[in-house]
């Protein structure tokens, strides 16, 4: 049995597992999505990296763009896979949480789509913009966390039922530029745009009207709108006390 389920490989959540199993806990790391871990698109890295921290390693490696000085967001995701996998504390499985194992003394861990349970002491929400995603694209709107990335709709359900209170929230909207530039919250004419601009809500925890019970954890953007650099500190600090 894992020492502690972290739910979520972005920027919060992978800190979370990496700070945890530099401590020698073991780790199981969920994500829906293996081909996006840590992806970061379309905002700047929050500096500096924290000692010790899993962007400050991954930023020693070839995630920098010779022509434009920035960092790939695409390499950054590539070798934080490549590092998390190759971690001895760390398990990482692709499958999506629907339902926390949950009684009166607590939460034990979780319940994946395919019908499996997973315990651990500690469980740990770093679910992002995930839980019941809504993106919107000129007139049409999806069910998505991500683009191209399904939303959590069952997870979100389950919160709902066991009475969490959740909360509507508003992220920063975007478009792809024909030069592959993400571009947030700005006004870009139509013919240089790649794909439609996009908004995206979700709903989130609502920590001040609600204490998580004994061995839950919530952080990052799954408990509002979150800057890269809050969710790197929550996940970072949390990681070390655990």
């Amino acid at each position: 049995m894992a020492d502690l389920i972290v739910v979520g490989a972005g920027l919060a959540g992978a800190e979370c597992a990496w700070a945890a199993a530099q401590r020698g806990r073991q780790v199981l790391l969920l994500t829906s999505l293996l081909d996006t871990i840590y992806h970061l698109p379309g905002s700047p890295l929050p500096p500096p990296a924290p000692p010790g921290s899993l962007l400050a390693q991954l930023l020693r490696g070839d995630v920098w763009d010779q022509v434009t000085g920035g960092v790939r967001p695409e390499r950054l995701s590539h070798n934080a896979k490549l590092v998390l996998e190759w971690e001895e504390h760390i398990t990482l499985l692709q499958s999506t949480v629907v339902d926390l194992l949950w009684d009166e003394q607590g939460v034990h861990g979780v319940r994946t789509r395919e019908g499996f349970d997973y315990q651990a002491p500690v469980t740990v929400l770093a679910v992002g913009s995930f839980l019941k995603g809504r993106m919107t694209i000129g007139q049409t709107v999806i069910p998505a966390g991500r683009r191209r990335e399904f939303s959590s709709e069952e997870l979100a359900a389950a919160l709902e039922r066991r009475g969490v209170p959740l909360k509507q929230v508003q992220c920063q909207g975007g478009a792809w530029t024909v030069a592959g530039e993400y571009v947030a919250d700005r006004e870009v004419p139509q013919e240089q745009l790649r794909s439609p601009p996009y908004a995206l809500r979700h709903l989130a925890v609502d920590l001040e009207r609600w204490r998580p019970p004994p061995g839950l954890y919530v952080i990052g953007q799954a408990t509002g709108y979150t800057l890269y650099a809050e969710a790197l500190r929550q996940g970072v600090e949390l990681g070390q006390r655990l």
